[in-house]
């Protein structure tokens, strides 16, 4: 099923001489650099990165489009899983009316386009 879970690690472990040197070496010439350095500190960061399942993610955004999508997100999204035929089904009289958004049909049309 691929990459379900990973572990990073990210350390910094040198300022590559970007430090109060530089600024004063900047300022030297007559330039403004601006802001304030403090000591440069090693840091490690770790991360357990867990990624969603196939099926979390469909639901996910299945979720996201029936609650935050508008008439024009339908439009689109329906001609960019080449569905457009399917406009009319959302249209209501005086142009797309969401209260007539069939919520399965929608669903079902996410499904598809993501298999």
């Amino acid at each position: 099923l691929g990459c379900t879970r990973m572990k990073v690690e990210m350390s910094f472990s040198s300022d590559y001489g970007v430090n109060a040197s530089l600024t004063a070496a900047i300022e030297g010439l007559g330039l403004e650099i601006g802001g304030k350095f403090s000591k440069f500190h090693k840091t490690s960061t770790r991360y357990d990165i867990k990624f969603f399942s196939r099926d979390e993610y469909i639901k996910f955004n299945q979720d996201k489009m029936l609650r935050d999508w508008g008439p024009l997100d339908v439009k689109l999204f329906l001609q960019s899983i080449s569905m457009q035929h399917l406009e009319e089904a959302f249209a209501g009289k005086d142009g797309y009316d969401m209260a007539l958004l069939n919520k399965k049909l929608l669903k079902t049309a996410y499904k598809i386009s993501s298999e």
